[in-house]
């Protein structure tokens, strides 16, 4: 009876040592230095993104991905996905619709941070785009102040690199932890 037990008790802490630090090794800390994912993200905070996440599933619309940039890939980037393959996006007012209906209701629409430069920022409407196959379409809740799909174009699927999944450093001592 007592070597089953001792069997037992090396077979779970075994599976610890084997499972536990994996997980924890796929979370990795990044810096967010610019202001276009205001509110969620506040301009210097650092968060954790999750790069198992989408080992299996897809990102959904609403999730805040992390990926390389498709124009430079070396650079990578974090904003909200507001398109999946085959879905149609626009913005009008500041507002991103996705299929019709509102993907970023009643976050402030700001005002751009850079002098006016295309149709997109004059007129703050965009689309409507259909999203290609493969890929999805990215935003930064901060719609005025954001460089985003709307310029550059969707995000293939093989450039998402993981899902944020909170705050972990923050200026704000009452953002930090805070999920996303």
């Amino acid at each position: 009876m007592r070597t089953g037990l001792i069997v037992a008790i090396v077979a779970v802490g075994l599976a610890s040592i084997v499972f536990l630090p994996r997980d924890r090794s796929r979370l990795l800390p990044v810096h967010v230095p610019t202001a276009s994912m205001e509110p969620a993200i506040m301009a210097g905070e650092t968060v954790m993104i999750d790069t198992s996440a989408y080992d299996t599933v897809s990102p959904e619309i609403g999730d805040v991905v992390f990926f390389a940039w498709p124009v430079h890939p070396e650079i990578v980037l974090v904003k909200r996905c507001v398109g999946r393959p085959g879905d149609t996006v626009a913005v009008r007012g500041g507002t991103v619709f996705c299929n019709g209906a509102a993907v970023n209701e009643g976050m402030p629409a700001r005002t751009p941070v850079e002098p006016v430069r295309s149709e997109v920022e004059a007129t703050g409407s965009y689309g409507p785009y259909v999203v290609p196959q493969g890929s999805f379409f990215v935003a930064g809740d901060n719609v005025g102040s954001s460089r985003d799909s709307r310029h550059w174009g969707c995000v293939p699927a093989g450039l998402i690199l993981g899902r944020v999944s909170r705050i972990d450093r923050s200026p704000y001592r009452a953002r930090r932890g805070l999920p996303l």
